[in-house]
């Protein structure tokens, strides 16, 4: 007893001479010494709070949060989300292994059949209504680059880059092959706990044998860690999407969204759940049925890993399409789709960064519009390598 109360006193004292330190940074570096790591923290973060521009009191910060261990969530899940995801993810904690250049890539191999390939993953369903389905293998690329440079010389202000691919070849019905590419470039502000970033993108899409749409637009993110292990992302968009072809630009339009999202990271596994809003308005003159839409969308998914033996991942995404009125000669059109979309993958690391993964898709789009309803069924086995 009198031990402990020993220990106690010579605590107290020791920490008593650190606040006589004149500044909180200061404050914070004897804390840290004694390895009181507690009130390291709040001595940096209060220093932080005075001064925002505090750049040696943001890196001691930062610093401290890895020595911590709160990123270790980051860790743990960095072979298992994409590039881009895992740049958000190391912003928003903090993560010391941001440093002034950083550069991650993905890269996804598949091979794989699905049984109604009129209607793929990049298509808008009102391009390919009616006739008969095409089933049909296929082999996919997908690949995704994120490059973040930190600017010292402005504390907590970054520059970023990054960049989507899709590429699918069918053995068979060439006319539903799929070119997707996307570039995003815009900057950043970290702050303790939060991320914004503000990027301007660009994407192009060929299919249907033919260029057919390319957009522009701006689709600022916020991403606040509520917890250690919780992120809150919100976030909006506005697009101008034109069709190349003269007789596509009928569906011109402009799209206008809002999201959030909530995901819970506990060691290598992920919960999350999504939700968001978007807004199409036709640009042409005459626009062509089913242009302007409203959806509401929802989605939940989990990522949980059994050891050190396999990943499994499921997603489950509802879609809610609600058309504007179509005045035709037979009457007036309301058109709603529901729209449900099930994933299912299992996942293996099997050397260094390479992981292969096997994952069925099920999507059941139900319309009161007889031409858009389907069905499709997606099985695919894939190599996976994180850099």
């Amino acid at each position: 007893m009198k031990k402990t109360l020993s220990f106690l006193l010579i605590s107290i004292l020791v920490s008593a001479e650190c606040l006589e330190y004149p500044t909180d940074i200061e404050v914070g570096v004897c804390y840290e010494k004694e390895g009181n790591l507690i009130l390291a923290q709040a001595a940096y973060e209060r220093a932080l709070i005075a001064d925002e521009e505090d750049a040696s009191a943001r890196q001691k910060l930062m610093a401290l949060y890895h020595k911590m261990g709160m990123n270790s969530e980051a860790d743990q899940l960095n072979k298992k989300l994409s590039a881009k995801e895992r740049t958000s993810l190391a912003a928003v904690q903090g993560s010391g292994e941001i440093k002034n250049n950083t550069f991650r890539a993905r890269a996804e191999l598949d091979i794989g059949y699905d049984n109604n390939i009129d209607f793929n993953p990049v298509a808008d369903t009102t391009l390919t209504q009616g006739g008969d389905t095409a089933e049909t293998a296929f082999s996919r690329l997908q690949a995704d680059m994120s490059y973040l440079y930190d600017i010292g010389e402005l504390a907590g202000w970054y520059l970023r880059t990054d960049a989507d691919i899709f590429i699918q070849e069918n053995f068979s019905a060439h006319d539903y092959d799929v070119f997707f590419g996307r570039v995003y470039a815009g900057a950043g502000y970290r702050g303790i706990n939060y991320s914004l970033y503000l990027p301007l993108f660009y994407d192009r899409i060929n299919y249907l044998d033919r260029a057919l749409m390319q957009e522009r637009g701006i689709h600022p993110n916020l991403d606040l860690q509520l917890h250690q292990s919780l992120i809150l992302n919100l976030n909006l968009l506005y697009s101008q999407r034109r069709y190349i072809q003269d007789y596509d630009q009928g569906r011109d339009d402009n799209m206008y969204s809002a999201g959030a999202g909530l995901f819970w990271l506990k060691g290598g596994n992920l919960l999350y759940f999504k939700t968001g809003y978007e807004l199409y308005k036709a640009t042409h003159q005459v626009p062509i049925a089913f242009t302007e839409k409203q959806v509401f969308s929802a989605s939940i998914g989990a990522l949980y890993a059994f050891g050190n033996i396999i990943d499994l991942r499921a997603d489950y995404q509802l879609r809610y399409y609600y058309y504007a009125l179509i005045s035709t000669s037979d009457g007036n059109i309301q058109r709603g789709d529901t729209n449900h979309e099930f994933t299912v993958a299992l996942e293996k690391e099997f050397f260094n960064d390479f992981r292969a993964q096997l994952q069925y898709r099920n999507v059941n789009n139900i319309s009161n519009y007889a031409l858009a309803a389907y069905k499709k069924d997606e099985l695919l086995f894939g190599v996976i390598y994180n850099y």
